[in-house]
């Protein structure tokens, strides 16, 4: 039989004489349901609506044509929160394989949008207080180690063995030191155990370098960076102080 309806529960099967859900489908080949809307302008939508609740139409999944190309299709993920206001996409993943949370044209493989001006966009655990024992981890390689690439960890307050710490660690490799920029310019370096501020390549434990010589200022109570009061310390060309 490849439809059956078990008269006794109402269930329907399709290759299957025992459904134990409303629908079953079972194949042997791969072969599943398919929902197509054949018109080929962008936006196109085939939807699968799920609903829970007094409501029935409370969330729903959609392929979208995005109408560049004859097989480019988006899936997209919706939602609601009133009835009013109708289903609302909240996450896309395009026929590039990009995730997009909150917009619907990522451009890099996870794009983070949504909410006002100066809004957050947080990351996180999703830990409790008292029990913030979990580690978040940014990691450039699958298996995370410094002999995979470079890592940040973001430690729990209640974590053993982290206890609130970020780690920064780069690949173990020639070249895998930690570099910080502002204005689009290197402003410090971290080099195999050696700190360097204005350069590169530090030679010792702390190598502070400067165009013009002056390298390090040494204030009294300031704040805000208008001390009276400071220090400053100068290298001449000659590397006198």
């Amino acid at each position: 039989n490849q439809l059956y309806v078990d008269t006794s529960t109402g269930n329907v099967g399709i290759g299957t004489t025992g459904p134990t859900d409303n629908l079953e489908i079972r194949t042997a080949t791969g072969k599943g349901m398919l929902i197509w809307n054949p018109t080929h302008t962008a936006g196109q939508t085939a939807r699968i609506t799920l609903g829970s609740g007094a409501y029935g139409d409370n969330t729903a999944i959609e392929s979208v044509y995005e109408g560049t190309g004859d097989a480019h299709g988006a899936l997209a993920f919706l939602t609601k929160d009133q009835i009013a206001l109708g289903l609302k996409e909240w996450m896309r993943i395009t026929s590039t394989g990009n995730v997009g949370i909150g917009t619907t044209g990522p451009t890099s493989l996870l794009s983070l949008s949504g909410g006002g001006a100066d809004s957050i966009a947080t990351i996180s655990t999703d830990t409790s207080d008292a029990s913030d024992n979990k580690m978040l981890r940014l990691a450039s390689s699958g298996a995370a180690g410094a002999t995979r690439g470079a890592y940040i960890d973001l430690n729990g307050n209640e974590r053993t063995g982290g206890t609130g710490r970020i780690d920064f660690v780069a690949g173990n490799v020639t070249g895998g030191d930690i570099a910080f920029s502002t204005t689009g310019a290197e402003a410090m370096r971290i080099k195999a155990g050696q700190v360097g501020i204005g350069t590169a390549a530090p030679d010792k434990a702390l190598e502070i370098n400067s165009a013009t010589g002056a390298c390090l200022r040494l204030t009294y109570n300031d704040a805000n960076g208008s001390a009276a009061n400071y220090v400053d310390l100068s290298v001449s060309s000659a590397g006198v102080l």
